[in-house]
């Protein structure tokens, strides 16, 4: 369909589907919004400013530069807010934010508008490999948080991938899952996930009983090994011996660990 097609057919703005109350004509895309994936135009925008980083001289360039970084995120939760595009959101099936920001605006905005995600691919902003201090742990708990509150709010989702969490965050992610999405997840993968016993993950497993796909990618899982006296050895996992308990998943198709 051709930019002069549009321009001159009147049901395309009688509809509301083109803005044309100017010479310039907008296309209403909240409307027809299904699928919101903004991970490529977001390290776009983050590659440019760090060129324009590496050739400023000017510690105000510099903040200006940073600031864009979180641009298309501060924008996204401007306009999740607005009482005119809230309601396009709700027609949402699926949400990929993998970008390296805080999102718990972002999720708490959308538990309040979004009921319809069937595809729900999440990275949490946590430094995986290094030291987490007291803040970066509150960052993630609270990060965690409202993803579980956008994960209960929705009616049938049915895919689920998470990247870089630690075990204090996944808890309460798979608690909302077994709580509100038992019944419609058929994929759940976790990516660079922090997972510190076995028994706490697998017991949220065992309620998700129409999981059809499973995945651990790159999963960092501690066994901590230590002598109780001089002479004895104990391993951690001798006292989870119960972990996989009740562990049947009967629609299992594909398991990867």
């Amino acid at each position: 369909m051709t930019y002069l097609l549009i321009k001159h057919d009147k049901a395309f703005v009688e509809k509301g589907i083109i803005k044309a109350k100017s010479e310039r004509i907008t296309f209403d895309y909240f409307e027809f919004l299904f699928v919101l994936d903004l991970h490529e135009l977001y390290c776009a925008i983050k590659d440019w400013n760090q060129w324009n980083k590496s050739n400023s001289k000017s510690n105000d360039d510099y903040n200006h530069f940073i600031y864009s970084d979180n641009y298309i995120l501060n924008l996204l939760i401007k306009e999740s807010k607005i009482p005119e595009i809230t309601q396009f959101f709700a027609n949402l099936t699926e949400l990929v934010l993998t970008i390296r920001e805080r999102k718990y605006e972002i999720f708490f905005s959308f538990s309040q508008i979004c009921y319809n995600i069937q595809k729900l691919i999440i990275r949490i902003n946590y430094p995986i490999y290094f030291y987490c201090g007291n803040a970066a742990r509150a960052e993630v708990s609270s990060e965690s948080y409202y993803l579980a509150s956008l994960i209960r709010s929705q009616h049938n989702l049915v895919h689920f991938e998470l990247f870089d969490i630690p075990e204090m965050g996944i808890n309460e992610i798979l608690k909302s899952l077994k709580e509100s999405q038992h019944n419609s997840l058929k994929t759940l993968i976790l990516n660079n996930a922090r997972i510190n016993y076995n028994s706490t993950i697998l017991s949220y497993m065992k309620y998700l009983q129409n999981l059809q796909e499973l995945r651990f990618n790159k999963c960092v899982c501690n066994r901590i090994v230590f002598f109780n006296n001089k002479k004895n050895k104990k391993d951690i996992f001798d006292d989870e011996k119960n972990y996989e308990e009740g562990l049947w998943l009967p629609n299992l198709k594909y398991l990867q660990v």
